[in-house]
């Protein structure tokens, strides 16, 4: 996959946009808290994906995210 140049304009804009961003959020958290977030996050985010396996009519995100969620599964395997 590649980006066009409009999309790499776009990247090059907002990426230090969300740069900014994610250092705002995170000051004043240590290093510990927030990997003991993230990790928490994590979980709760793969509760929920794997807990809707059964769903009928399940929209293009949760789509999306049940993949991310096998290939986290896959990789924490091989790891």
């Amino acid at each position: 996959m590649s980006l066009t140049p409009a999309g790499r304009a776009i990247v090059a804009e907002l990426a230090p946009r969300a740069w900014d961003i994610e250092r705002a959020s995170v000051s004043g958290v240590s290093p510990e808290e927030l990997a003991a977030t993230l990790k928490t996050l994590r979980a709760i985010f793969s509760n929920l994906v794997d807990g809707c396996q059964g769903a009928t009519g399940v929209n293009r995100k949760l789509t999306v995210a049940r993949r991310v969620r096998s290939k986290e599964i896959q990789d924490e395997t091989e790891a």
